[in-house]
């Protein structure tokens, strides 16, 4: 039998598949119910595989498989903190590995407030609305002239209400803003609040004089105004007179320099820290009878210890602020302006002893001194104890103030308008020169001398020139309300 003879066959050695690295790295995003993560692209890398984990790495899903590129969205729960772990594949063979950071929850930007709504009174705006699913504050905005331009009245509410000065005459629109960490989202309008009308108080009948003295008054410091209340978590503290001559710096109380140039200065006298209220702060407060200010404070301003237009609220808390200084303690009360529970003392006084105008709200403020005058108040158009006009509120209020003023001589007939500060009208009183039309005094009064002079001085009252002399206002244009004054009233020629 022969044999087949057999040639043997060459053996290919086929060499196997080397997995690929792991990516250098993973990054995460969140969005809305979304993550993305991304991973540094892999030499030799057909596709990627990526794990889930939203337990710190214990177990993992699949989130994706054979992703081509070098990213891939995931719907995952915003609450929930997630892990990714992304897997290089060459020829069928994974690689190794590469996990991300963990991603924390996603907190989405707020809705706006379902409803805004508008409560008035006296002098004051309630602003209220829904609450924003994931909201952490609010942030609100008013417009006194139908939405044309906005002003921040309050940031950071951690309620859903907030209340603010307002002017009675004014409409206002709110708008509201809810805010989180990442973010804030749109506004809320509320409709239009239209002027508020204080009802009129019935007037308290005057009473039948009788033949008695003069009622003796109860010193200042025995009298007081009303109950010192505690502080506030709101208003900023001051307890001595740096800190109250650095509100000039801050007239709309929110702890920030009107201007930002003022910024050191202000933390500097606040003891080198910027003051913060836990409720945001809305003005200030003082919560000790404050050290007497002498005269020429350094750093008063040339119309009023405290210049310009005060906008907040300023609360004495039944305390003393002793005043030696010729100017008062305000230029002006604005109409977004409060100062309540406070008694002034000041027997230098060259003006009122308050505030030169009041165009927002004073309530329970009482004064006592003396205040001798030879203008008619820097053409304010008049002279009192605690202001010299008024065309806001001042409510439970008092003077036991001295008031005199000097007029200028006057020897025409007819007065001459050159010898006087236009207008040529001095309106004097115990305590308010002149209730402007729109301002009001309500249950308040006036317990000192008020004399006008006019040495060798000939007035025709038909002329330009004139006089108004009261024992509680010199001039009303407004509403007074049972308000009642005692004492000598002298308005005279030669006194």
């Amino acid at each position: 039998m022969a044999l087949l003879a057999t040639t043997a066959l060459p053996v290919s050695s086929v060499a196997a598949q080397s997995p690929p690295s792991a990516p250098d790295s993973v990054t995460t995003s969140r969005a809305d119910g979304t993550l993305t993560a991304s991973w540094s692209a892999v030499a030799g890398a057909d596709s990627y595989n990526v794990n889930l984990s939203d337990d710190g790495a214990a177990s993992w899903t699949r989130g994706a498989s054979d992703v081509a590129g070098t990213s891939a969205t995931l719907s995952v729960s915003n609450s929930a903190s997630y892990i990714v772990a992304v897997q290089a594949v060459a020829g069928g063979v994974g690689g190794g590995w590469r996990n991300s950071a963990t991603s924390a929850p996603y907190a989405p930007l707020p809705g706006a407030p379902a409803s805004v709504s508008v409560a008035r009174s006296d002098g004051e705006l309630s602003v209220s609305w829904d609450a924003v699913s994931g909201a952490t504050s609010y942030n609100v905005n008013l417009s006194d002239d139908g939405g044309g331009s906005w002003s921040r009245a309050k940031s950071g509410v951690a309620g859903t209400s907030a209340t603010f000065s307002a002017a009675n005459s004014s409409t206002y629109i709110a708008a509201v803003q809810a805010e989180n960490a990442n973010g804030v989202g749109g506004w809320k309008n509320s409709a239009p609040a239209g002027p508020y009308t204080p009802p009129t108080p019935t007037p308290t009948p005057e009473p039948t004089p009788e033949p008695t003295p003069t009622p003796e008054l109860e010193p200042q410091s025995e009298q007081g105004n009303e109950v010192r209340g505690a502080a506030s978590d709101t208003l900023i503290d001051v307890d001595s007179v740096v800190k109250f001559m650095a509100m000039r710096w801050d007239l709309n109380g929110d702890a920030t320099a009107d201007n930002s140039a003022n910024q050191t200065a202000y933390n500097t006298a606040f003891g080198g820290t910027q003051p913060s209220c836990s409720g945001g702060c809305v003005g200030y407060e003082i919560n000790a009878n404050l050290p007497t200010i002498t005269a020429d404070p350094t750093g008063a301003g040339t119309n009023a210890l405290i210049d310009g237009t005060w906008a907040t609220t300023f609360h004495g808390n039944g305390y003393d602020i002793t005043n030696q200084d010729e100017l008062p303690l305000f230029e002006t009360i604005g109409s977004a302006g409060e100062v309540k529970q406070l008694d002034v003392h000041n027997d230098a006084a060259t003006g009122p002893i308050l505030a030169k105008s009041v165009a927002g709200k004073v309530t329970n403020v009482g004064v006592t001194g003396s205040v001798t005058a030879t203008s008619n108040g820097d053409d304010d158009g008049g002279i009192g104890g605690l202001a010299n006009v008024v065309t806001g509120t001042v409510s439970g209020s008092h003077s036991y103030a001295d008031v005199e003023i000097t007029g200028p001589a006057v020897t025409a007939v007819n007065c001459d308008p050159g010898a006087f500060t236009t207008p040529e009208e001095y309106s004097v009183g115990g305590l308010v020169g002149y209730v402007q039309s729109g301002g009001t005094v309500l249950v308040s009064y006036a317990a000192g001398a008020v004399t006008f002079k006019a040495p060798g001085t000939t007035w025709d009252e038909g002329g330009e020139c004139k006089r108004y002399v009261g024992g509680l206002a010199g001039r009303v244009g407004g509403n007074v309300y049972a308000g009642y004054a005692w004492g000598d009233v002298r308005g005279g020629e030669n006194n």
